[in-house]
């Protein structure tokens, strides 16, 4: 494998990394201000990064009084 290559491949799991963990912080900021599970779904090939509260089946989730 060439060096262009192998720095391209380096470069872009590098950039999938920072996705991701974008992606974690955005869902426990989303957990700390509204309460319950939150899921991320992160499609590369359609470009979309989904970050959305898990249904709680039939249950309200309680969310944190704001002051």
């Amino acid at each position: 494998m060439t060096s262009i290559a192998l720095r391209t491949i380096v470069a872009a799991n590098a950039a999938m990394a920072e996705i991701n963990a974008a992606a974690e912080y955005l869902a426990e900021a989303m957990k700390r201000l509204h309460g319950g599970n939150w899921r991320i779904q992160i499609d590369h090939e359609d470009a979309l990064v989904v970050i959305c509260q898990r249904a709680t089946r039939g249950r309200p989730t309680p969310k944190p009084e704001v002051a």
